[in-house]
């Protein structure tokens, strides 16, 4: 059941992302509420996981790749994935934003070059990438 709760939160956060380029603070409490009772991981495990997830969105956000409400988002959805998973997440959100690049660049660049660019949604790959990263090890049962 919390599952269905995790998707329908991860795919709010995706629309409102890409309507407003902001993720509320909220939905992202939401979520990591969400995300620590889906999981299977050992609280040790789930500590470590944020703590790591921490150290990478803050590096990101400090080098100004990007905002405050990714990284913030990034922490959230860490504790789905053990210590040893979070460079696979790292990577198919990596993946996920290449992706997304391409199609907005393409959007803003030669579809409808008038439209001012707004920026990337770059919580939809976060959100694609965590979700992608699960899907591969059947870190949820609604994966399995």
């Amino acid at each position: 059941m919390f599952e269905c709760v995790f998707l329908g939160i991860a795919v709010s956060i995706c629309v409102y992302d890409i309507k407003y380029r902001s993720i509320k603070n909220e939905i992202l409490f939401f979520l990591l509420l969400t995300s620590m009772l889906i999981t299977s991981n050992d609280i040790d495990k789930i500590v470590l996981s944020v703590f790591i997830s921490s150290l990478i969105a803050f590096a990101l956000y400090i080098a100004h790749i990007w905002g405050g409400g990714d990284s913030k988002l990034l922490i959230a959805l860490s504790p789905l994935f053990l210590p040893q998973q979070i460079p696979d997440f790292i990577v198919a959100t990596l993946l996920c934003g290449g992706m997304l690049s391409f199609f907005y660049w393409t959007k803003y660049r030669v579809v409808s070059k008038n439209i001012p660019d707004k920026g990337l949604p770059y919580g939809v790959a976060i959100v694609s990438g965590a979700n992608l990263s699960l899907y591969f090890s059947q870190g949820l049962p609604i994966y399995s």
